[in-house]
């Protein structure tokens, strides 16, 4: 593609309004450089007639193009104006050079760049040189105008909108997670294929499209010599240069935004308004729901039902119609040969139904840097954005509803909760927040030893207090440094409004720790690393369901568990593939850890469990030193101590886990595809994420475009659904077991399909005679009689499906563990049976260890991998 080619001669071509307005600013530069010129020299203030003209384009170089023949009003407003977001678009290249953007110029000359440029060493060329609103005037920057124009264009020769062809272009995009430069071929591909612009011919119109939200971001600068706050962007001059009043030094603007001494903050009440409004039905039953419903005593079932919670509805005397929000910041490296790091500001809604909750976590705010941020600046600007909020207008079936925002729960980890506290880390005396256990040095390190009670529990004054005293004395008080950026938050309790995380402190933790502790202390008694081989064999035969996402690896590989084999290695296969290896005292003690868990972890969770629980977590810290010395009482044993009152606080552990944030730290990383400005391609494809869903919600697809859109962002699975999966298999004779049940059940031989599989709720399950699966087994079910079932076939009879199974033979483990037994198959022909859909209460793991078969129960349905 050939660029400038405006120069040629007899062209065409319109000079891009970026050009012009390059020039012009370059001609007043020099107009009045030569100004202070002619004054120093005491000569006339009178300029020559040419240095009042504009410049011609290209600075002498190739044919005259006087911008005097241009129409005024083709260029932007003059430098002088305050910073917008527009000054940074050049960050959002995100393919290294291959599609970047310089601010909203569609020139490429490296001469003729935006005067304010973020990074100058982006990339090379846009692909839009000749891309401006006048040569392309299809599309606006006004999104409800642009929408409404393309809804009343069509393809060439087809029933199909242009509007509909761009929903479709953006599902694909944002499923595929394509990069500009393979955005812009697929532009180029699709307006060749038809001859003539059906849609953005480049990736800079298309990008134009969410050209308002983009400006709705907001950078916040911050010195990189002593991490002062400095201002936000668009309140700071472009060219000007501000001095840091901590190190007194002075630092331009451009020059902190090229250097990424920036963080970023999102709108985040606008993201909270579209997401309560696309979810507004939902929301509006769950809190009536939570309104009138009488709540049982003693039984959490989500985060709502926590006796914090409610304690703190009442406490501020929050409407029916009032949301709270649970946020998380935690940091996640970008590239392997780098420090670098992003740290996400998330948040999620509580009063929405758990799997929307943790497929809706808004961004809030993103910090790119090599070093970790300082919250009394990062947090205080998300903490301000919170309180800012106010009331959030939405309406349901004609009711107008008004909702105010509150954050009642952070869930982090614990390096991340002494961030946000400002107390000690864990390695220093007084570093538990919920807790005044000081802590004893063992071997030149901190550990929380067991001395037959507990400490004294913290509360949120005593908290406010110590953090006043230690902002007074500038020493720390109770461990606390100095006051905290989240005592600004009202509905915030600053001891168990940051509750243990489990998925860090037990899984990550705990878990981890004790095996690497059997595996590798050679001579102790607990060793049992000469046995690695037999456990990875052992490992390697399981079949899990085929809703685990992760098929067991070997323990010799370790090292690259994520948090989710270790929950399976936790609750399912450590106890039985340990049972005959670990000496018995370590087993047994190592038990006590597996059913609390499980206990804590249930869908519904009673004070009965609680009570069990703490009892028992309590004996597993006790009998720690005792079996593996003091040296093992790390702050994550001392975390024990603590969950069942967080559990009483919030309800079950999943439900204040930080599993749906690291699945959104992911979700980010995924969007870097470039080294440059990481934090502006995180929050344009953000950005672009939301303008789809708020495209999807406007506009109606007809039944064949809908199905191709399904397709496109089709997932792996969809919950909640009930249906039989994939073909109807043919009949070959019915059994003799099987007409008996059939017979028992409707008095005749029904008509029926036959299935290899079926789908009810978040359950699927497979049939015996479906082989296709090497590597999983999900033909094991619990029914709501409490019968542990085989699944021998799966019949729809009258639009109803029924399981043909096979009751099993199960005894209780010996170690009193309530979601592990034995269990044996009968023979073929007993114990035969028919159940319908609704009667299956969850799904078992199912596996074999030295010829003993054993059946595990799932704790809850709420944590899909």
């Amino acid at each position: 593609q050939r660029y400038r080619r405006y120069l040629e001669q007899g062209t065409s071509v319109q000079v891009p309004r970026q050009t012009v307005s390059n020039a012009n600013k370059r001609a007043r530069t020099s107009a009045i450089v030569q100004d202070n010129q002619n004054q120093a020299a005491g000569g006339s203030s009178q300029r020559e007639g040419s240095e009042s003209e504009s410049p011609s384009v290209g600075g002498g170089e190739g044919p005259s193009t006087g911008l005097t023949h241009i129409s005024p009003g083709t260029g932007p407003n003059d430098a002088a104006d305050p910073l917008t977001y527009e000054d940074e678009s050049a960050a959002f290249a995100s393919d290294g050079g291959q599609d970047c953007q310089t601010g909203y110029s569609t020139d490429t000359s490296d001469k003729e760049c935006v005067e304010y440029t973020v990074n100058e060493d982006m990339g090379e060329n846009c692909d839009d040189v000749e891309g401006n609103e006048t040569d392309n005037p299809d599309f606006s920057d006004d999104f409800e105008a642009y929408l409404g124009k393309l809804s009343q264009e069509k393809l060439p020769h087809q029933s199909t909108t242009k509007a509909q062809a761009l929903l479709l272009i953006l599902a694909y995009i944002v499923t595929a997670g394509l990069t500009w430069s393979q955005v812009r071929g697929l532009l180029v591909l699709l307006n060749a294929l038809f001859g003539e612009v059906v849609v953005p011919p480049t990736t800079y119109l298309l990008r134009k499209v969410w050209k308002d939200k983009k400006q709705a971001l907001r950078l916040h600068l911050f010195c990189w010599h002593c991490h002062e706050y400095l201002g936000i962007t668009h309140e700071v001059p472009a060219k000007s240069e501000i001095t840091c009043n901590s190190c007194n030094m002075k630092k331009s603007v451009k020059n902190l935004i090229a250097m990424g001494s920036f963080f970023v903050m999102f709108d985040l009440k606008q993201q909270l308004t579209n997401l309560i409004r696309h979810y507004s039905s939902v929301l509006f039953q769950n809190l009536e729901k939570l309104s009138t419903a009488i709540r049982e005593p003693g039984t959490y079932k989500d985060v709502t039902d926590g006796d914090l919670y409610r304690s703190i509805r009442r406490q501020l005397n929050m409407s029916w119609s009032d949301i709270t929000l649970t946020f998380n910041t935690d940091g996640a490296p970008v590239f392997e040969s780098s420090k670098s790091s992003i740290w996400p500001i998330q948040v999620m809604v509580n009063e929405l139904p758990v799997e929307l909750r943790w497929k809706n976590v808004a961004l809030s705010g993103l910090w790119f840097a090599k070093d970790h941020p300082p919250m009394h600046i990062f947090m205080r600007r998300f903490v301000d954005e919170v309180n800012s909020i106010g009331t959030v207008v939405w309406s349901h079936a004609g009711t107008i509803v008004k909702s105010s925002v509150h954050a009642v729960m952070c869930c982090v980890d614990s390096p991340a909760r002494a961030s946000v506290l400002n107390i000690k880390q864990f390695n220093g005396y007084y570093g538990c927040s919920w807790c005044l256990e000081e802590g004893t040095c063992v071997d030149g390190t901190v550990k929380y030893l067991y001395h037959g009670q507990l400490a004294c529990e913290r509360t949120h004054g005593r908290v406010l207090e110590a953090m006043r005293q230690a902002g007074v004395q500038q020493v720390a008080v109770e461990g606390f440094k100095g006051p905290s950026s989240l005592i600004k938050l009202k509905g915030l309790d600053l001891v168990w409004g940051l509750p243990p995380d489990y998925m860090h402190c037990i899984l990550e933790g705990v878990t981890k720790q004790l095996v690497d502790l059997w595996l590798s202390v050679t001579g102790s008694a607990f060793y049992v690393g000469r046995h690695v081989r037999l456990l990875d064999s052992r490992l390697r035969l399981i079949r899990p369901p085929i809703t685990f996402s992760r098929i067991g690896r070997p323990l010799s590989e370790r090292a690259y568990w994520k948090a989710t084999e270790w929950r399976y290695w936790l609750l399912f296969y450590s106890v039985p593939c340990l049972s005959d290896l670990l000496p018995r005292p370590y087993l047994v003690h190592f038990a006590l850890l597996v059913k609390a868990v499980f206990l804590l972890l249930k869908d519904t969770v009673t004070e009965s469990d609680i009570c069990v629980a703490e009892r028992l977590l309590l004996s597993f810290v006790e009998q720690v030193a005792r079996l593996y010395g003091n040296a093992v009482m790390t702050f994550n044993v001392h975390q024990l101590l603590h969950l069942s009152k967080a559990t009483r606080m919030f309800g079950p552990l999943w439900g204040m886990s930080t599993f749906p944030f690291e699945d959104g730290i992911g979700h980010a990383l995924r969007l870097v595809s470039a080294s440059k400005l990481v934090p502006m391609q995180i929050a344009e494809r953000c950005i672009m994420h939301q303008t789809y869903r708020s495209f999807d919600r406007h506009l109606q697809l007809p039944a064949h475009l809908a199905g191709a859109k399904k397709n496109i962002t089709a997932q792996y699975k969809k919950s909640h659904q009930i249906c039989p999966l994939g073909m109807p298999q043919p009949i070959s004779g019915c059994s003799e077991h099987l007409r008996t049940v059939l017979n028992s059940r409707f008095g005749c031989i029904p008509e029926m399909s036959k299935y290899f599989r079926a789908q009810i709720g978040g359950i699927i399950v497979h049939s015996s005679d479906y082989l296709t699966p090497k590597k999983t087994c999900s033909c094991y079910v619990k029914m709501v009689d409490g019968s542990y079932c085989y699944v021998l076939g799966i019949y729809v009879i009258t639009n109803c499906i029924y399981l043909h199974s096979q009751r099993l033979i199960t005894s209780p483990l010996v170690f009193d563990m309530p979601h592990i037994k034995r269990c044996q198959h009968p023979p073929g022909a007993q114990n035969n049976c028919l159940y319908r859909f609704d009667d299956v209460a969850l799904q078992c793991v199912f596996f074999n260890v030295n010829n003993v078969s054993y059946l595990c129960d799932v704790p809850n349905q709420k944590e899909r991998d």
